[in-house]
C-alpha cells in the first residue's frame, strides 16, 4: 500500500467518523428539542 493511498483511506475513515457524529449530535439537539 503506497502512503497516497493510506492517507486517502485514513481521511475517508476520519470525514465518516465527522459525518456519524454530526448526525448523532443532531439526533441528540433533536429529542431535546422534543423534549423541551
Amino acid at each position: 500500500m503506497t502512503g497516497m493511498s493510506r492517507a486517502r483511506v485514513a481521511r475517508r475513515i476520519a470525514a465518516g467518523a465527522a459525518y456519524g457524529g454530526g448526525g448523532i449530535g443532531l439526533a441528540g439537539a433533536a429529542a431535546v428539542g422534543l423534549l423541551l
